[in-house]
């Protein structure tokens, strides 16, 4: 094992090598089309041995300048022993960047970058959970940040000198999508600002500044981060620089003081050691003789735009962070990074991983009025473990949008090598006397991503008109609040890409503990009836003018036990084959659990040394089972009622308490349960259920124990006795029948018939008195993308 690990880190090693010398091949091919001094890729290639002809080319361009760009290559082709070998791989490799530059397009579109992640990143993505973010969502992120309107900003962009003064930084910078597309909006406003003020242009003079000024670059491998450089400076590739602000951070148990790499900032915003990409080592400790020379550490100064999407590495369900390293330095740094976040007063945003780390570390680093552009997991909106990230942005920042996918069937995310559930959202950091009026949010749900850059370009341009409409704080797009209010479509053409609208501060405070609620579905209609049902109890039909009203009642109100999260009942039991004194509900398949009431389906046994533990668990089993994990193309039922008491492995068992119907009727737990299954199983339920819910990845989603204490149930306390007997009557006459798959249901439904729609019916009109045809809410479901797998518009 150990010789399959070294050998496979020697396969990565040289596949960094060949891409850190093909850079510096299509940097010098490119370069020699505006400088005669500087050999073309077919002269080096023209000259034997082909090691020193391209050492010779490096280190003329090396004296016109370029170190960050030619010094590593320079060293690495310097090390490499001469061979035949050798020369074969230099000439591939060479054609190689021949192809490459000679494609305007390729160059374009961060090719490298897409190069690298396909070689490298999918070894240690697990890891690192380094994401390479799409070329449009970087554009979409980075122009709307730049080109919003922010009276914070007193830059000229028609003067270079002025933009000397901006300050953009990527703390997690992999292989610079995300900057490049930050230098091209800066680019595009310089030279439209000074078109719109008669002026000229200076793109030259603008891309030295950008690279020696204002952008900052840092991640913990140093490859990715000579490969930012590269990417950043193709852009202009004759216009001639000296440095950067690209630096390596050391991630590294070793040595006198563990280092976090760009997490370090939490500490002291003078980062040592840092290695530059000349290679040389800035500010460490440089021994001369007997003496010590301190060399001025990398300070670094407030930004203000911070655009990133930062590694998320969870620190729960088996602790990753880190995991790149061997265990020791691991468990050394993950003990080291509790004290740093225990110390700014930060305890508990690691349980969310990696990511939400890097957003306290870029509040760090933020001016007043800075922004915070990220590509992030979506269940930053609704992950019990985020809610430390979520109430960070509420209390220091204005909100500014929030941009889900719903792109089916599998698009649900903004980086390329990653099919989990993400989101894009920025942020302005408030004013530190809180006199800041607050915003109103943008919240949008795309139904297809932008393809390329001009229609992210496009896209973008529509969220900053609409948050100039929203300046004049107009209430027309309050969607959630405002019955009066419609969404924006967002169109390129005749082509309908996505809808958006607005969400208040208020309602934003209101739903910290899960921000999922305020855009659930890809549909706006979708999202308005299920937030006014989960906050009012009222659901709304489309195109009925009355409402019915249901008493409902948070679950944590009702119950009187509930079980304990999963990895808990898994340390505690295992399954096994034989009959046991301890029963449970296996699993989630959709083959296997068609109906309201079942029977337990499996049983376990105590784990060995885990006695009083498994006694303490048991005490928390029930029949109730609400669903914990579900794909919902896929499964049938939102909760179930078990014939005996019982734990289960991906179902929260809970146990109710007895209650009295408005007139004085007692009903027992197991009655009460009854009446709550059928509830959760009907469409209000369905809709309260994925209001809560936390995405992993499109339609396979879940429920913490958090949100799940606050579900809204029936009210049972609300009804008659007569109320009551006939919601248990419906359960006795539909617990049995088997339902298909929940797309079929609404499918079903749209045409009247099937479980779904007589149970609705059937139910409705006993708690609310009136029957109401729900078919346009079920044709509105059918189309929803996390149930049929199928893009809309």
């Amino acid at each position: 094992m150990k010789n399959q690990k070294k050998a496979s880190e020697l396969v990565s090693i040289i596949k960094m090598g060949e891409l850190t010398l093909v850079d510096a091949m299509l940097f010098q091919e490119v370069l020699a089309r505006s400088d005669r001094d500087i050999p073309t890729l077919a002269s080096s290639l023209s000259q034997l041995p082909f090691k020193i002809s391209f050492a010779n080319a490096w280190e003329k361009i090396l004296r016109k300048n370029y170190v960050p760009i030619f010094k590593m290559a320079l060293d690495l082709i310097n090390a490499i022993p001469a061979s035949p070998g050798v020369e074969d791989a230099l000439k591939v490799l060479a054609i190689e960047a021949q192809k490459i530059a000679s494609s305007r397009a390729l160059l374009r579109h961060d090719l490298m970058g897409r190069i690298y992640h396909r070689l490298l990143m999918s070894d240690i993505a697990k890891y690192q959970a380094t994401y390479y973010t799409s070329v449009p969502a970087a554009y979409l992120l980075a122009r709307f940040s730049l080109d919003a309107p922010n009276d914070h900003w007193r830059f000229e962009w028609a003067n270079v000198d002025s933009i000397a003064n901006f300050g953009a930084g990527d703390l997690a910078c992999g292989s610079g999508t995300l900057l490049s597309a930050a230098y091209s909006a800066i680019l595009d406003k310089h030279v439209t600002t000074s078109a719109e003020h008669d002026l000229e242009a200076h793109p030259k003079e603008l891309h030295k500044v950008l690279l020696e000024k204002v952008f900052l670059g840092l991640d913990v491998l140093g490859f990715a981060a000579h490969l930012s450089a590269v990417t950043l400076a193709l852009h202009n590739p004759s216009s001639i620089f000296g440095t950067t602000k690209i630096y390596a951070l050391p991630l590294t148990a070793e040595g006198t003081k563990p280092r976090l790499g760009s997490v370090d900032l939490l500490e002291s915003k003078q980062l040592t050691p840092a290695i530059a990409l000349t290679g040389e080592i800035v500010a460490a400790p440089e021994k001369k003789g007997i003496s010590v020379a301190e060399l001025s550490p990398l300070t670094v100064e407030d930004l203000d735009l911070v655009i990133m999407n930062p590694p998320f590495t969870r620190s729960m369900g088996g602790n990753l962070l880190f995991g790149a390293l061997p265990k020791a330095q691991r468990r050394q740094l993950q003990s080291h990074l509790s004290k740093l976040l225990n110390k700014r007063k930060l305890s508990g945003i690691g349980q969310a991983g990696l990511g939400a780390v890097f957003i306290a570390v870029a509040d760090r680093c933020l001016h007043n009025g800075g922004r915070l552009a990220l590509v992030i997991p979506r269940t930053l909106l609704s992950g019990l473990a985020w809610r430390k990230a979520r109430e960070l942005l509420l209390d220091k920042y204005n909100i500014e949008l929030i941009i889900t996918s719903h792109q089916a069937p599998n698009d649900w995310n903004f980086s390329e090598n990653t099919s989990l559930s993400e989101i894009l959202l920025v942020a302005r950091k408030r004013a530190e006397d809180a006199d800041e009026p607050r915003v109103r949010t943008i919240v949008a749900n795309l139904w297809r991503k932008p393809r390329n850059e001009m229609e992210s370009i496009v896209v973008s341009g529509k969220f900053v008109e609409l948050s100039k409409t929203l300046a004049t704080h107009t209430s027309a797009y309050d969607v959630l609040e405002n019955a009066n209010a419609s969404h924006q479509d967002l169109m390129i053409g005749e082509e309908k890409l996505g809808e958006a609208y607005a969400v208040s501060p208020s309602t934003l405070a209101d739903s910290v503990d899960t921000w999922g609620q305020l855009a659930p579905f890809a549909q706006t209609a979708l999202n308005r009836i299920t937030h006014f049902f989960v906050t009012t109890g009222q659901f709304r039909v489309p195109g009925e003018t009355s409402l019915l009203s249901f008493s409902t009642i948070s679950l944590e109100e009702i119950a009187d036990k509930i079980g304990s999260d999963r990895p808990h009942r898994m340390k505690e039991f295992r399954k096994v084959q034989h009959k046991t004194s301890y029963p449970a509900l296996w699993g989630h398949d959709s083959a296997i659990m068609k109906t309201l009431a079942t029977a337990p389906n499996a049983w376990m046994e105590v784990n060995p040394g885990k006695g009083q533990q498994a006694t303490t668990l048991w005490a928390r089993r029930g029949c109730l089972m609400v669903a914990e994990r579900l794909r919902l193309n896929t499964m049938r039922l939102m909760a179930v009622e078990l014939s005996e008491l019982a734990l289960a492995s991906e179902w929260w068992p809970v146990t109710l308490k007895p209650v009295l119907s408005s007139d004085g009727k007692a009903l027992v737990s197991k009655e009460h349960e009854n009446i709550q299954v059928l509830w959760l199983n009907t469409t209000p339920g369905v809709l309260s259920w994925l209001a809560f819910r936390e995405d992993t990845e499109g339609p396979w989603v879940g429920l913490k124990s958090e949100t799940l204490r606050l579900l809204p149930l029936l009210d049972v306390t609300k009804l008659t006795a007569t109320q009551t007997r006939g919601l248990l009557h419906v359960f006795a006459q539909f617990g049995q029948q088997e339902l298909p798959p929940l797309p079929i249901q609404f499918q079903q439904a749209v045409q009247k018939q099937g479980w779904r729609y007589e149970v609705d019916q059937e139910t409705v009109k006993i708690v609310t008195g009136e029957t109401k045809d729900l078919t346009p809410i079920y044709g509105i479901l059918a189309r929803e993308p996390i149930f049929s797998l199928k893009r809309l518009g």
